[in-house]
Parts: structure tokens; C-alpha cells; sequence
């Protein structure tokens, strides 16, 4: 169930995103999904999901996911370039970001797991800071995805 929080938290900043951008009607954003979107305060904009993922849950299918992975990538990289200040380390350099890209593709391509979905977790669990810290309450979860007994970062 965390993996689908973290996939709605960033469905929902992909959201405002391509509302932004795209000065579209949130409707055909999300296409017919059960469960409509409302305002929650200027800009924002969230759907409620439950259940367990499935499309008959009201959860959108494949093909009514927002934009490409290029897209997607795009949009976040304002949070990308200050995620690591929220620590008090240093920013990514353009290197490591590019790096984080660059790997997402590699894991997707040889995991036949979304990339959008690789970055979903990936801005939920560290915002694509490269120095993010290993969280560690009573089980250790380290790197860019805070991997539940991880063994590295």
C-alpha cells in the first residue's frame, strides 16, 4: 500500500504540474476516473484512491497515467535541484541529476517497471537528493528510494 501512496503523491504533483503548464481542463487530465478531483487550495489538486491499485477501485489504468516519463522528469526538476537543502547538504550538481535519469531508464528497461513509476518512489521517498540519508527506525532504508533493508545507498 506504500508503494501506491507514494505513486498518488506524485500523481497528484504531476497534477499540478500539467495543470499548470498545460492550462487544461483536469478532467482530461485524468480521463474518467471514478473518483472526481477537487481543490484542496490554489493549484492543488488530488484525487482520493483506495483499495488496492486495482482499476476497479477507481485507480486510473496504465494508459490514463499524466504525460511521459520526459515530462514527468521535466516538471520535477525545481524540487529535484533544492531536495538535498532540506538536510543541509549540498544540492545535486546537473551531473548527478542527469546520473539519476539516466539510471531510472536503465532500471526500467531491465525491470519492465514503469520509469514514471521508478520516479514516483524515487520523489517520494528522498525528492532525488543523491546524499538523501539512510532513515533507520528499527529497520534501515537507505538511497534515492529508501529501500526497506537495503544493504547500500
Amino acid at each position: 500500500m506504500a508503494i501506491w501512496s507514494s505513486f498518488l503523491t506524485i500523481l497528484s504533483l504531476q497534477l499540478i504540474a500539467e495543470a499548470s503548464n498545460a492550462s487544461s481542463n483536469l478532467s482530461s487530465l485524468v480521463g474518467k476516473a471514478e473518483n472526481p478531483l477537487r481543490e484542496r487550495n490554489a493549484g492543488l489538486y488530488a484525487a482520493v484512491l483506495g483499495g488496492n491499485g486495482m482499476i476497479s477501485n477507481g485507480w486510473p489504468s496504465i494508459d490514463q497515467w499524466l504525460g511521459s516519463f520526459e515530462s514527468m522528469f521535466e516538471n520535477n526538476q525545481g524540487v529535484i535541484s533544492v531536495s538535498c537543502s532540506q538536510w543541509s547538504l549540498p544540492n545535486n550538481s546537473q551531473d548527478e541529476t542527469d546520473s539519476i535519469k539516466d539510471a531510472i531508464h536503465q532500471v526500467a528497461k531491465s525491470s519492465g517497471v514503469d520509469a514514471r513509476f521508478i520516479l514516483s518512489i524515487v520523489m517520494q521517498e528522498s525528492q532525488g537528493c543523491v546524499r538523501v540519508q539512510t532513515t533507520d527506525n528499527g529497520v534501515i532504508n537507505p538511497g534515492l528510494m529508501q529501500s526497506h533493508e537495503g544493504s547500500g545507498s
